[in-house]
Protein backbone atom coordinates (compact mmCIF):
# COMPACT_ATOMS: atom_id res chain seq x y z
CA UNK A 1 0.00 0.00 0.00
CA UNK A 2 2.82 2.38 0.98
CA UNK A 3 4.41 2.31 -2.49
CA UNK A 4 0.80 2.57 -4.47
CA UNK A 5 0.43 5.90 -1.94
CA UNK A 6 3.70 6.71 -2.68
CA UNK A 7 3.82 6.79 -6.86
CA UNK A 8 -0.10 8.06 -7.26
CA UNK A 9 -1.52 11.47 -6.56
CA UNK A 10 -4.79 11.28 -4.30
CA UNK A 11 -7.99 11.86 -6.40
CA UNK A 12 -6.13 11.33 -9.91
CA UNK A 13 -7.45 9.15 -12.46
CA UNK A 14 -4.97 7.18 -14.13
CA UNK A 15 -5.58 5.58 -17.37
CA UNK A 16 -4.03 2.19 -18.20
CA UNK A 17 -2.75 0.25 -21.15
CA UNK A 18 -5.74 -2.47 -20.43
CA UNK A 19 -8.18 0.44 -20.88
CA UNK A 20 -9.36 1.09 -17.40
CA UNK A 21 -9.10 4.02 -14.65
CA UNK A 22 -7.04 3.90 -11.15
CA UNK A 23 -7.60 6.03 -8.77
CA UNK A 24 -6.73 6.07 -5.16
CA UNK A 25 -8.96 8.50 -2.66
CA UNK A 26 -7.83 9.42 0.58
CA UNK A 27 -11.24 9.12 2.63
CA UNK A 28 -9.84 10.71 6.17
CA UNK A 29 -6.94 10.03 7.94
CA UNK A 30 -5.71 6.83 7.54
CA UNK A 31 -8.83 5.48 5.28
CA UNK A 32 -8.04 4.95 1.92
CA UNK A 33 -10.01 3.78 -1.84
CA UNK A 34 -8.96 2.20 -4.07
CA UNK A 35 -10.28 1.90 -7.27
CA UNK A 36 -10.41 0.44 -11.03
CA UNK A 37 -13.08 1.91 -13.08
CA UNK A 38 -14.48 0.44 -16.14
CA UNK A 39 -15.88 2.93 -19.05
CA UNK A 40 -19.43 2.28 -19.78
CA UNK A 41 -20.88 2.60 -23.14
CA UNK A 42 -22.52 6.02 -22.34
CA UNK A 43 -19.20 7.63 -20.72
CA UNK A 44 -20.48 6.51 -16.87
CA UNK A 45 -17.75 4.83 -15.02
CA UNK A 46 -18.28 1.50 -12.99
CA UNK A 47 -16.27 -0.01 -9.90
CA UNK A 48 -14.23 -2.81 -10.84
CA UNK A 49 -13.65 -2.96 -7.76
CA UNK A 50 -13.84 -0.54 -5.55
CA UNK A 51 -11.95 -0.92 -1.94
CA UNK A 52 -11.80 0.88 1.18
CA UNK A 53 -8.73 0.21 3.13
CA UNK A 54 -7.28 1.73 6.44
CA UNK A 55 -3.42 1.97 6.55
CA UNK A 56 -1.48 3.52 9.57
CA UNK A 57 1.71 2.95 7.47
CA UNK A 58 2.82 -0.66 8.39
CA UNK A 59 -0.96 -2.36 8.56
CA UNK A 60 -3.62 -2.23 5.91
CA UNK A 61 -6.82 -4.33 6.47
CA UNK A 62 -9.26 -4.17 3.69
CA UNK A 63 -12.79 -3.00 5.17
CA UNK A 64 -15.26 -3.03 2.43
CA UNK A 65 -15.63 -4.16 -1.45
CA UNK A 66 -17.69 -3.19 -4.08
CA UNK A 67 -18.04 -3.90 -7.89
CA UNK A 68 -20.90 -2.69 -9.96
CA UNK A 69 -19.73 -4.34 -13.28
CA UNK A 70 -21.34 -8.18 -12.62
CA UNK A 71 -24.54 -9.50 -11.72
CA UNK A 72 -25.31 -9.51 -8.90
CA UNK A 73 -23.41 -6.06 -7.76
CA UNK A 74 -21.21 -7.07 -5.37
CA UNK A 75 -20.82 -5.51 -2.01
CA UNK A 76 -19.38 -6.89 0.95
CA UNK A 77 -18.23 -5.15 4.69
CA UNK A 78 -15.69 -7.53 6.17
CA UNK A 79 -16.45 -9.60 8.72
CA UNK A 80 -15.62 -13.17 9.47
CA UNK A 81 -17.53 -14.81 6.42
CA UNK A 82 -16.16 -11.81 3.82
CA UNK A 83 -12.82 -11.24 5.05
CA UNK A 84 -10.84 -14.24 2.60
CA UNK A 85 -12.72 -12.65 -0.20
CA UNK A 86 -12.19 -9.04 0.33
CA UNK A 87 -8.00 -9.74 1.16
CA UNK A 88 -8.12 -11.92 -2.24
CA UNK A 89 -9.70 -9.16 -3.96
CA UNK A 90 -7.66 -6.39 -2.61
CA UNK A 91 -4.63 -8.55 -3.43
CA UNK A 92 -5.58 -8.50 -7.07
CA UNK A 93 -6.29 -5.04 -7.10
CA UNK A 94 -2.80 -4.27 -4.89
CA UNK A 95 -1.02 -5.63 -8.35
CA UNK A 96 -2.75 -4.23 -10.69
CA UNK A 97 -2.01 -1.12 -9.59
CA UNK A 98 2.04 -1.87 -8.99
CA UNK A 99 2.20 -3.27 -12.62
CA UNK A 100 0.94 0.14 -14.01
CA UNK A 101 3.87 1.71 -12.52
CA UNK A 102 6.13 -0.70 -13.94
CA UNK A 103 3.99 -0.69 -17.43
CA UNK A 104 4.72 3.27 -17.44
Amino acid sequence: MDEILKNYTLGELVWTKAGRWLRVKELSAGKYELAQLAPGYCGEKSYNPKIDVEFDGANEIATFLYDNTGTPVKQLSRNAETAAEIDTEFTKLKQIFKDNLQEN
